[in-house]
């Protein structure tokens, strides 16, 4: 979390910014809404409900089963493209910090944390440049 939030200076540059493919008004808004709430709704699914569903039954280890769970996830998304060693391990390491937080603390450190974490997101997503034009919506046929 601490390297993405030193990233954060460069991320926001406009040249760097330029980097990134123009987005429609509908993509901005998708895009500040799965960061702003996406990790709220992670945690209250991996670590409250998990962690607390389980613990009865498997103690401390349920941490364990939520942070496989949460990496199992972000697995299958991949929405970024393709996922390293570093990129399972920071999302292991966090998955387990969070939990570790919610086993003997509650969930609102988690959801704090993860909110820290999903911000540089969050701001790439809204400064990023955009194509004018009013969105549009298409359904499948």
């Amino acid at each position: 979390m601490a390297l993405e939030w030193k990233e954060v200076r460069r991320w926001l540059q406009p040249a760097y910014l330029r980097l990134f493919p123009p987005v429609t008004p509908l993509e901005r808004s998708r895009d500040i809404i799965h960061f702003a709430v996406g990790g709220a709704a992670q945690e209250y699914l991996y670590r409250y409900v998990v962690i607390f569903a389980a613990a009865p039954l498997i103690g401390p280890f349920s941490i364990l089963l939520s942070a496989v769970l949460f990496v199992a996830e972000h697995l299958v998304q991949r929405s970024a493209g393709a996922w390293d060693r570093k990129d399972i391990a920071i999302h292991a390491g966090l998955s387990l910090a969070l939990g570790s937080l919610t086993y003997g603390n509650g969930l609102l450190p988690a959801l704090i944390g993860h909110t820290l974490y999903n911000a540089p997101n969050l701001l790439v997503a809204a400064r990023r440049p955009g194509v004018s034009g009013a969105a549009t919506l298409t359904t499948p046929s």
